[in-house]
């Protein structure tokens, strides 16, 4: 049907096309569609959720929607932090999402720069090689404040 959860998970591969092809609004569609299948599928708590979230988050950034970036980084880290801990390279992005949109709510440089390098160091320990597309994201995003 089209509320199960491997309906979801392409609505999902359809939002980061949609997002590597510059189209966020729709991509944001998809990826807020596959949370909803989510989270009736697998609840509140599960890491689908919070990679969803992750992704809601950073496209919210990229449309300078900092507030509601924040809360979706938030509640993502919240569910990593609880599910898996550090371990998962979700941990870090959501990390980096918080302290990035903190800088920008704030225009605190000096404030987060320590939390955003650790995100930044997490990401490199856990997935060496791997994590450096996501670096250059988030880099991106924490460059773009002035």
């Amino acid at each position: 049907g089209h509320e199960h959860i491997d309906v979801a998970q392409s609505l999902v591969g359809i939002g980061i096309v949609y997002s590597q092809q510059g189209k966020h609004g729709l991509a944001l569609a998809k990826f807020e569609q596959a949370l909803a299948i989510q989270v009736k599928a697998l609840g509140h708590e599960h890491v689908d959720v919070a990679q969803s979230l992750n992704n809601i988050g950073f496209l919210q950034c990229r449309k300078q929607e900092y507030q509601q970036a924040h809360a979706n980084f938030e509640r993502a880290h919240a569910i990593i932090s609880s599910a898996v801990g550090s371990g998962h390279s979700l941990f870090y992005t959501s990390q980096g999402g918080v302290v990035i949109c903190k800088k920008h709510l704030r225009r605190d440089q000096q404030t987060f720069q320590g939390e955003f390098d650790e995100a930044v160091t997490g990401l490199r320990e856990l997935l060496g090689d791997g994590a450096e597309g996501l670096i250059a994201e988030m880099c991106s995003s924490w460059d773009s404040v002035e």
